[in-house]
């Protein structure tokens, strides 16, 4: 058993599930709830929710980012991969499908972006 899976539940297996492990000790898997993250041991984060914060704050600004921070207690950057893995998530899509789709939309095109510029 790797060191992440004792660290949130000794003795529980995580069968081959990657989809929220964090490369860090910042955020640690709630085994019980699959789809919620617990960020730094203070505040639960559900991917819903995170889309429901993206639907109520659709455009980056400063003023986003310091709501991140105050609201969800988390950086802008975590905000910004944990909304990323939230858009695919099955929970998130029956919650917000278009906020989810069109997350998913806006990192398909940055990935197109970045291969056209990178092919050029």
């Amino acid at each position: 058993m790797s060191r992440y899976a004792e660290s949130v539940a000794p003795g529980v297996p995580i069968a081959g599930d990657s989809f929220l492990r964090p490369r860090g000790s910042i955020l640690r898997r709630d085994v019980r709830h699959r789809c919620q993250w617990s960020v730094a041991g203070s505040v639960t984060v559900t991917p819903a929710d995170l889309l429901a914060f993206e639907a109520a704050n659709p455009v980056h600004t400063p003023s986003k980012e310091e709501r991140i921070r105050r609201e969800l207690g988390i950086t802008p950057t975590r905000y910004v991969v944990l909304l990323h893995r939230a858009a695919s998530s099955a929970e998130s899509i029956a919650a917000h499908p278009l906020v989810a789709r069109r997350v998913r939309d806006r990192v398909a095109a940055r990935a197109a972006a970045r291969i056209r510029r990178t092919a050029a």
